[in-house]
């Protein structure tokens, strides 16, 4: 109980800044092992969130299962009304070992959750259709990326020493251009933006959204979860 308690204030931090704040209104305990491992899609996942998803479509359910082979995961938020699964299949999963004072150094800091509800609010990754060189933006990146026009271009993911850890200095540029389309380019002189929540970064290095991104979670919440 002391380690969800953790868990909560962490992600009451994390998104302190966005103007969202979170209402914690209960936790169950259920032991199933057909609900472990790696069951995205299947009944299983179906019959786990049957049974235990509480709430309305504005309620945020996060389940923690053990052998999730990935830290976690979280679909993004769409119309009930062309899936009847959608509802019941709304919900965020994360690996025990995410939760704080986790045995991997990298993951180990409560940061997955941030990430994976960051899902449910509407955000994508941050280097999310970022594509390759193209013709008239020889050191670009150009796509609509992750939807959110304050987070720098990103094209790959990151991890380890490209996160600038531990040397901070040692940050990576994969977009030196933003590029809307052919001869369409902008300078990007931000750098990845590896303090993102919604990268692949070391939880250490994970410290934000973006005002952008803020603007985000709020606009997709009011389309698809305030009157659902």
């Amino acid at each position: 109980n002391s380690t969800i308690d953790q868990q909560i204030d962490i992600l009451q931090s994390a998104f302190r800044n966005s103007s969202i704040a979170f209402r914690p209104v209960g936790r169950t305990f259920t032991i199933n092992e057909e609900w472990t491992g790696s069951i995205d899609g299947t009944k299983w996942e179906r019959d786990m969130k049957t049974a235990l998803r509480k709430g309305d479509y504005r309620t945020v359910n996060l389940f923690i299962q053990k052998n999730l082979g990935r830290d976690g995961r979280c679909p993004n938020p769409e119309s009930r009304a062309s899936d009847p699964d959608r509802f019941i299949l709304d919900g965020c999963v994360i690996a025990p070992e995410t939760l704080p004072g986790g045995p991997e150094p990298d993951t180990g800091e409560g940061k997955t959750a941030v990430h994976e509800i960051g899902h449910w609010f509407g955000l994508y990754h941050t280097f999310e259709d970022w594509r390759n060189n193209i013709n008239g933006s020889p050191n670009g990146c150009y796509g609509e990326g992750d939807r959110v026009e304050d987070t720098p271009p990103q094209r790959g993911t990151t991890s380890g020493i490209m996160c600038g850890w531990p040397n901070v200095q040692n940050y990576r540029d994969s977009c030196p251009q933003k590029c809307k389309a052919v001869g369409d380019c902008v300078p990007n002189p931000e750098g990845d933006p590896l303090n993102n929540y919604m990268g692949y970064c070391p939880d250490r290095n994970l410290t934000e959204f973006t005002a952008g991104q803020a603007t985000r979670m709020f606009r997709i919440y009011d389309t698809y979860r305030k009157n659902a």
